[in-house]
């Protein structure tokens, strides 16, 4: 969003403030919900101007409205999100630090969705309802298809995994979503390429050989697992079929000896 259009929602403007802008001028967030809570996402992306107005509303419990002249009145709690380290961005002069020290009275860090394991499952049926809901629809997820999104890192947090869902739901002409056919063919991979990384290595005391074999045979199994097909596993792995056939007989043959 652009610098003069964020500062226009935030503390509105009055008539004539600028072209195009309506003729009863608009009320801003801050006094849209004076007595209440404003939530401001992402507030670490803030330009440094609009920080500073910012601050002054924290400090003295009013704001001039763009192209105003007389200050505006609000009593607002806020509260605050970012994905950025803001101490860091205070260090680097692009977070002002008098503002950081205003907004961080209490603060709450939210781990990363791959490290709350135990939550992914209940978020996962939370959006399904709502996505089932908001397309009239009655889809559900089979036993293998929730195992794969915790097994999944998700480094795109919450935002990912709502968009997971929602596509999910739409694309899938199933009533209970599987793998492969069910999931977008770039989010198979995903979930199958992530959790191949996931997996320990062997024992440090044996080869390097012997290792990397152990590697390979899991992310191989893991991915005839989750394909079914040696085609489907290989389109995944970028491999040939053929070349996949052969490892797979290998492995076989060395596992059994």
């Amino acid at each position: 969003m652009p610098d003069g259009l964020l500062e226009s929602e935030l503390f509105g403007y009055v008539p004539g403030a600028f072209t195009g802008a309506l003729q009863k001028g608009k009320k801003g967030l801050f006094e849209v919900v004076n007595g209440g809570t404003l939530f401001l996402d992402e507030v670490g992306d803030l330009p440094l101007a609009l920080q500073a107005k910012l601050l002054k509303v924290i400090e003295d419990n009013r704001f001039i409205p763009v192209g105003g002249f007389e200050y505006v009145y609000t009593d607002v709690r806020i509260i605050s999100a970012t994905h950025h380290d803001l101490l860091k961005l205070v260090e680097q002069g692009k977070f002002r630090r008098d503002l950081y020290y205003r907004l961080c009275v209490t603060s709450l860090k939210l781990e990363d969705l791959k490290n709350r394991i135990s939550e992914i499952e209940p978020l996962l049926e939370l959006y399904l309802a709502n996505f089932n809901k908001k397309y009239h629809t009655n889809k559900r997820y089979s036993a293998e298809v929730i195992d794969l999104v915790k097994a999944y890192s998700w480094p795109g947090n919450i935002r990912e995994l709502t968009n997971f869902v929602e596509q999910t739901v739409v694309l899938s002409e199933s009533s209970t979503i599987f793998l492969p056919e069910d999931i977008p063919e770039d989010i198979q991979c995903a979930l199958c390429g992530e959790t191949q990384f996931n997996t320990p290595l062997s024992n440090s005391s044996e080869t390097l050989k012997k290792q990397v074999d152990d590697f390979e045979f899991k992310i191989i199994s893991h991915a005839l697992a989750v394909f079914k097909t040696t085609q489907k596993a290989a389109q995944a792995l970028g491999i040939d079929q053929s070349t996949l056939v052969k490892k797979r007989q290998r492995y076989q043959q060395l596992y059994q000896e």
